[in-house]
C-alpha cells in the first residue's frame, strides 16, 4: 500500500510541475501585455541567469562542488550544448511564440517535442516504428494543421511566426528530453540545471545584448518573480525529485497537463476565446502524445 501511495504522490508532484510551466506562460503573456517594453528576449535572459544563479547557491549551500563540472571537457562540451540547442529554445523560442499568439497555442506546439524524440530514435538510434507511432505522429500533424488554420486549410489562422516559434520550442524540449541525461546521473540537478541556465543566458545577452530601458513596476517585478519561480526554479527540481519515484514514462505522459493548464487559464484569467477548431486540434496533440507514450508490457512466455 506505501508504495502505491508513493506512486501516487510523486505523479501528482509531476503534474504539479508541468501545471506550473503551463500557467507561467500565462504570466508571461500578461506582462508582454501590460508593459511593451518588455521583450521574449530580455524575459528568457533575466529569467535564466537568476534562476540559475539561486540553484547555484542553493546546491553551494547543499555542500556541491559546484566547478566540478567544468573540470571535464566532454561533460562541459555537454553542458554547453544542452544550454544552448536546449534551454534557449524551449525558452526563448516559447515566449516568443507566447508574444506572437498566446500561451495556449505556444505550450501546445512545444507539447510537439516528443516527436522529435521519435525521429531522433527512428534516425540516429534505429528504433523500428510502431504502427502506434505513425498513426500518433500523422494525428498530432492534422491537430497543428487544425489549430493553424482554424480547419479552413486554404489559409493560416495564426501567423508563419508563431508556427516557427512554436516549433523551436519544441525541438528545444526534445533536446531538454535527450542531451541532459548522462550529466544528471553524474551531477546533481541544481548544477546541471543551474550552470545550463546561466550559460544559456549568457549566450543570449552576448547575441543579443538588450539596451531597451525597462521601468519596472510592482505589478511588472510580480510577474517576472512569478515567472522565475513558478515557471523555473520549483517545476524543475519537482520533476527531478518526482523522477527518482517515478518512470519517464509516466513523467512524459503527465506533459499533457502543460498545455491543459495553459488553455484553462487563459481562457478563465487572460478571457482567451478559443475556437471550436482550436479545441479539436489541441485535443488532437495531447491524445497523439499521449499515446506515443504508451508502451503495453510483453506478455512473459508461459513456462
Amino acid at each position: 500500500m506505501k508504495v502505491k501511495n508513493s506512486t501516487a504522490w510523486w505523479t501528482l508532484v509531476a503534474i504539479m510541475a508541468c501545471c506550473m510551466w503551463g500557467i507561467s506562460g500565462i504570466f508571461a503573456k500578461e506582462l508582454f501585455n501590460i508593459d511593451t517594453s518588455i521583450s521574449a528576449i530580455w524575459l528568457t535572459q533575466v529569467r535564466m541567469i537568476i534562476a540559475g544563479a539561486i540553484l547555484l547557491v542553493v546546491g553551494k549551500i547543499r555542500g556541491e562542488k559546484n566547478l566540478e563540472i567544468w573540470h571535464h571537457k566532454s561533460d562541459a562540451g555537454r553542458l554547453v550544448f544542452y544550454s544552448i540547442l536546449g534551454l534557449i529554445p524551449v525558452q526563448f523560442c516559447y515566449f516568443m511564440a507566447i508574444q506572437e499568439g498566446n500561451a495556449s497555442i505556444a505550450t501546445v506546439l512545444q507539447f510537439l517535442g516528443l516527436f522529435f524524440v521519435l525521429f531522433y530514435d527512428t534516425f540516429v538510434r534505429h528504433t523500428p516504428l510502431r504502427p502506434l507511432d505513425i498513426i500518433c505522429a500523422l494525428a498530432a500533424f492534422l491537430g497543428v494543421a487544425v489549430i493553424a488554420t482554424d480547419g479552413h486549410f486554404n489559409q493560416l489562422a495564426v501567423t508563419p511566426a508563431v508556427l516557427l516559434w512554436g516549433l523551436g520550442s519544441a525541438f528545444g524540449a526534445a533536446t531538454n528530453m535527450l542531451a541532459p541525461g548522462p550529466l544528471t546521473r553524474k551531477y546533481s540537478s541544481f548544477q546541471v540545471t543551474g550552470w545550463g541556465l546561466i550559460v544559456a543566458g549568457l549566450v543570449l545577452l552576448v547575441c543579443h545584448p538588450v539596451f531597451t530601458p525597462v521601468k519596472l513596476t510592482w505589478t511588472s517585478a510580480l510577474l517576472i518573480g512569478a515567472v522565475i519561480l513558478i515557471g523555473t526554479l520549483l517545476p524543475f527540481q519537482m520533476l527531478n525529485i518526482a523522477l527518482r519515484h517515478i518512470t519517464a514514462t509516466r513523467a512524459n505522459m503527465m506533459d499533457a497537463f502543460e498545455p491543459i493548464s495553459a488553455t484553462l487559464g487563459s481562457v478563465l484569467f487572460l478571457g482567451l476565446h478559443l475556437s471550436a477548431a482550436e479545441m479539436i486540434g489541441s485535443v488532437l496533440v495531447v491524445v497523439a502524445v499521449m499515446a506515443l507514450n504508451y508502451h503495453p508490457k510483453k506478455k512473459q512466455p508461459a513456462k
